[in-house]
């Protein structure tokens, strides 16, 4: 899927993996890039062009993360099998913060999709 906003394209690359016995695995890659002059954007300059502040965005990704936890807890305590998050894992600030777009309406959503890395489906995505 591609966006552009206020001229940012955001491009996002989803791909679904199943290898043998492991679970199904989300992997997804995002791409900012600045049309004016043709470089990649970061998190930083996004945040900027927001006018948002890495303090705030930082509080709130960790409050939507720990109530992503708390219900993956529960659904745990009832006998499923769930991804648990590590609260406490720097993957959660914004210099470590990786996948990211401008969306639909010029919404920011930082992405946190844990198959990247683990054989999971599971994500958190945090809309600004």
């Amino acid at each position: 899927m591609a966006y552009v906003n206020t001229n940012i394209l955001s491009l996002v690359i989803r791909s679904t993996l199943k290898e043998g016995n492991n679970p199904q695995r989300v992997i997804i890659q995002t791409y900012n890039y600045n049309l004016s002059t043709n470089e990649e954007m970061t998190l930083e300059q996004i945040l900027e062009i927001k006018g948002l502040t890495r303090t705030n965005v930082e509080s709130v990704i960790a409050s939507q993360i720990k109530i992503a936890n708390e219900e993956a807890d529960r659904l745990k305590r009832l006998g499923y099998n769930v991804y648990t998050r590590d609260l406490t894992s720097s993957i959660y600030k914004i210099d470590n913060t990786d996948n990211y777009i401008l969306g639909p309406n010029n919404k920011l959503y930082v992405i946190y999709p844990y198959g990247n890395a683990n054989n999971t489906d599971e994500m958190d995505v945090i809309v600004f």
